[in-house]
């Protein structure tokens, strides 16, 4: 399919990134992947570092591909990121792979604060998406003129200004890498600043 031959080399990209990241975690720990697409990202973690992967996408065609390549018992919701079906405190990680470009900028405060709800003190949360170019961290001559349809969540935030956003759901930001077309923020979940 199209979609999966682009998506291929992009997703095994984020997840190397993420297997690096997350190689400290125990192999009890359980990760969850918002926006778990046709589960390439899953799958990797799952070898690489025998760790639980729950997935929530919005798409069940995505999530029926997914069902076949991820491990019998690998558990799957069909779900919007502004409203995770999982409970709170359950995730030592969670990742948004290419998925916030898909929400708008009014759905923001949701995604941020499903995000910190789910994960446990002291949990990474991992967002990697298209580095456009209002997010790179340099001046771009095409940076005001990105379509705000094409940039979701991204057409309202600069890097700097989406990460003081995170800081009010309790969110610190530790490093931003800017691999190959995209950009990916790790985040910690610390105390709410008021």
């Amino acid at each position: 399919k199209p979609w999966h031959a682009v998506a291929l080399p992009v997703s095994n990209m984020a997840a190397d990134f993420e297997t690096e990241e997350l190689g400290s975690l125990s192999p009890s720990a359980r990760v969850l992947d918002v926006g778990i697409g046709t589960g390439i990202v899953a799958k990797k973690l799952m070898s690489k570092l025998d760790v639980r992967v729950d997935g929530v996408d919005a798409s069940g065609d995505m999530l029926g591909v997914a069902r076949k390549s991820l491990p019998e018992g690998t558990r799957l919701y069909k779900s919007s990121a502004t409203g995770l079906p999982v409970p709170a405190r359950s995730y030592d990680a969670v990742l948004y792979n290419y998925v916030l470009r898909y929400m708008t900028p009014d759905q923001t405060n949701d995604v941020l604060s499903e995000a910190a709800r789910v994960a446990k003190p002291n949990a990474k949360v991992i967002i990697t998406d298209l580095n456009f170019p209002r997010l790179r961290p340099f001046k771009q001559p095409l940076q005001e003129s990105a379509d705000p349809n094409v940039l979701g969540i991204w057409a309202a935030y600069s890097k700097e200004e989406f990460i003081d956003k995170a800081r009010e759901f309790g969110l610190v930001h530790e490093r931003t890498r800017y691999p190959l077309l995209s950009f990916m923020m790790v985040f910690r979940k610390g105390e709410i600043v008021q």
